[in-house]
């Protein structure tokens, strides 16, 4: 009876071998999917090329801690649950920290993001964490569209810009102040300009002022802070910084301000790809 119980113990070790053997060959037939980044990259990243490499200069440059909690911003866009995206900042697709793929604006280190749909690029600085949002849409021709929103976020978590990029009947138009002062002006490609600004206000009965950076078109006269449009297509990048906010009271401090310096930075360097909407941000 022992030689029989001996023999079944044998066959089943050899039948688990097998199916172990199996299983561990599925697996290698698959590639698993590389992991998600977690942070932007940052100059120690980058290949000992000292002619190529940017050199950092300030501490702020270091890569912050992204928070997988952050959510898109209020009164947005619904994210198609299907697939949202990651609050995680989102490196270069190219891989992430070479030389090559900083780029250096007014002195300091920058990465390279590209909207999951290929339509546009804009250089973020190495503490800013940035936040994508993609939401299904019609546009005018009864298409399915993507209506694409990128939230730029300082070190403290303070939303600094936000890029947002859609069908015409998605954007919500600007509106013109009476008057308005402008700061430094930066050509962008394809006939565009970021620009800064300031105009007077009121912020619980007393005077007070709203101040910000924006995309324009090259010359236009209304204030740089509503969308750009061409065709059903329209795009906008725009950040706000209200002097009860910001503790900054006049157009003259505003203007010369590390922050809005900056921003106006960032704005400048957006690189327009294509304008096809309907192409998918998960492909």
């Amino acid at each position: 009876m022992s030689s029989f119980r001996n023999r079944m113990r044998a066959a089943a070790l050899v039948v688990g071998l097998a199916a172990a053997g199996l299983a561990a060959a599925g697996l290698g037939g698959c590639t698993a999917a590389p992991p998600a980044p977690t942070g932007t990259p940052d100059a120690s990243a980058a290949p000992t090329d000292a002619a190529a490499t940017p050199v950092a200069t300030e501490g702020a440059d270091a890569a912050p801690t992204p928070d997988p909690t952050a959510v898109g911003p209020a009164g947005g866009a619904i994210i198609d649950d299907r697939s949202a995206p990651s609050a995680l900042a989102e490196p270069p697709r190219s891989g992430a920290g070479s030389a090559r793929e900083l780029e250096v604006i007014d002195g300091r280190n920058h990465w390279r993001f590209t909207t999951g749909t290929g339509t546009a690029s804009f250089a973020v600085p190495l503490d800013w964490r940035v936040e994508p949002q993609y939401t299904e849409v019609v546009d005018a021709r009864g298409r399915a569209a993507w209506l694409t929103i990128v939230r730029l976020l300082e070190p403290n978590g303070d939303t600094a810009l936000m890029f947002t990029e859609g069908p015409r009947a998605n954007m919500s138009p600007g509106g013109t102040p009476a008057s308005w002062d402008a700061g430094e002006r930066r050509g962008v490609a394809g006939g565009l300009e970021a620009v800064s600004w300031s105009y007077a206000s009121e912020y619980m009965g007393s005077p007070s002022r709203e101040h910000g950076v924006g995309l324009t078109t090259a010359g236009a006269t209304t204030l740089p802070d509503g969308s750009v449009c061409a065709g059903d297509m329209c795009r906008s990048f725009t950040g706000h910084q209200p002097s009860w906010y910001a503790g900054v009271t006049t157009a003259e401090a505003w203007f010369a301000g590390e922050l809005e310096e900056r921003m106006l930075g960032v704005v400048a360097s957006l690189e327009l790809h294509h304008d096809d909407l309907t192409a998918s941000p998960w492909q």
